[in-house]
């Protein structure tokens, strides 16, 4: 398997449709690309029913282009292959975003995590959860966390 000799063999990017979840994505993909890593793209999908019907929710336009969480993964996998990465997944979970991730894992390890980061201000920190916190504090491998180019204020 690609990647079997290396630090980083099986890396895991967080990624959704926001800017820090495409910068998670990009930068997966490079990194995945230069240590011949297996990628597995992982979006979590907010708490629902759980009938045969709620998994229709990943065709539903998501985007502003009108893209389903769906075709925004595909997309991602095609992005990933196409930067040379020698095994993509792709894995959708339902819940509470950090929970989801941190239960893939125990039973999925990754030798990297990689998600972005919204730069939240320590007081909204405390209002929102911060997914890309609670990684870096519980998970038990690596996590990089990336975050988008800051805006100019202006």
């Amino acid at each position: 398997m690609a990647g079997t000799n290396s630090v980083f063999g099986r890396i895991l990017a967080c990624v959704d449709a926001t800017p820090a979840g495409r910068m998670a994505l990009r930068t997966s993909v490079e990194i995945a690309h230069r240590f011949l890593a297996s990628l597995t793209l992982l979006t979590v999908l907010p708490p629902g029913s759980e009938h045969a019907g709620a998994d229709l929710e990943v065709l539903v336009p998501a985007d502003e282009a009108g893209l389903s969480l769906r075709h925004q993964m595909l997309q991602a996998r095609d992005e990933a292959v196409a930067g040379s990465v020698p095994h993509v997944d792709i894995v959708f979970l339902r819940g509470s975003p950090a929970d989801s991730i941190l239960q893939y894992l125990k039973t999925h390890p990754h030798d990297l995590v990689i998600v972005g980061t919204r730069g939240l201000s320590r007081g909204s920190r405390l209002l929102v959860e911060s997914v890309s916190n609670r990684l870096v504090n519980e998970a038990t491998g690596s996590v990089l966390v990336v975050r988008p180019p800051s805006r100019k204020r202006g």
